[in-house]
């Protein structure tokens, strides 16, 4: 997916936002919304079509992601460039579009380039498994800093993730995958032995735009912010995209396992993994004699 810069949106109306997308599923009904934008990526294996959208009234600001047909037919035409217009369907777990087609490019309203941040550009190892993770400091959702350091002795599950995000399956998927994992590593008395941290890349999730967040979410985890050079850097290492494409930053997903000793232990990438998965792993860590 894809971010715009710095959004000065007032508190009370991101915890609006935050509820709004935490309702429960009797009282969530099927949502719809007319988007426009230039398609970025044609349709993958999955039935998806990658496109830059314009600001989506009421949901969400200019991003760039897949959006998965209804009808795959509807997209095999199209190709990276092509303008269109279509309708966006929220379920309370999941979405699709409908009815898309091509209009002129000239209608479609994207926003302009942002700043990149000092050292974007930077080379940066990719990490992988066995590897240890990248020192960092950073900031929690409270306000207070937090190093790498903090999180030594204890097995550590990070993702990235931005609060803004509306789409069901995507960051809302992953907070509500670390939620079931948080709920599961407290039923079994073994909470005090892992910890799970978030880190937004996002400028809007400021610390209290995440503690706010990580409140509506009922989430006992640690959220995350930095300096946005500390960021990049993090997020490049771990191998999520975050690429700047006309004034909207794209994304990948990645959620890591990370030991005691800072060694990276399992890595997954998407959204396709499922709870009971990285549980069975986490449990796996834990009885292995140095940890």
């Amino acid at each position: 997916m894809k971010h715009p810069g710095i959004y000065k949106i007032p508190a009370l109306l991101l915890l609006i936002a935050f509820a709004g997308c935490d309702r429960a599923p009797e009282a969530a009904a099927t949502r719809q919304y007319e988007v426009r934008g230039i398609v970025r990526a044609p349709v993958s294996k999955e039935g998806a079509i990658s496109v830059e959208h314009e600001d989506i009234a009421g949901l969400m600001p200019s991003m760039t992601m897949p959006f998965k047909l209804g009808d795959v037919a509807e997209g095999a035409d199209l190709k990276p460039g092509d303008a269109v217009t279509f309708t966006l369907v929220l379920g309370n777990e999941s979405s699709h579009i409908a009815g898309i087609r091509k209009i002129d490019p000239a209608s479609v309203n994207l926003p302009k380039p942002e700043p990149r941040p000092a050292g974007a550009g930077a080379a940066v190892k990719r990490v992988k498994e066995g590897d240890m993770w990248p020192a960092f400091k950073l900031v929690d959702q409270n306000g207070r800093e937090l190093a790498s350091g903090d999180f030594t002795g204890v097995l550590t599950l990070v993702d990235f993730i931005f609060t803004r995000c509306a789409v069901p399956n995507y960051c809302p998927l992953m907070t509500e995958n670390f939620s079931q994992i948080e709920s599961a590593l407290s039923a079994a008395s073994e909470n005090d032995r892992v910890r799970l941290l978030s880190v937004s890349f996002d400028p809007v999730d400021t610390p209290e735009v995440l503690s706010q967040y990580a409140q509506v979410k009922k989430a006992g985890w640690t959220f995350a912010t930095g300096e946005p050079g500390e960021i990049d850097r993090l997020t490049k290492a771990f191998g999520v995209r975050v690429e700047e494409e006309g004034g909207t930053l794209n994304h990948g997903l990645c959620t890591a396992l990370i030991g005691p000793d800072g060694k990276i232990l399992q890595i997954w990438r998407g959204n396709q993994w499922k709870p009971q998965e990285v549980l069975e792993s986490i449990r796996t860590a834990l009885q292995t004699p140095q940890y």
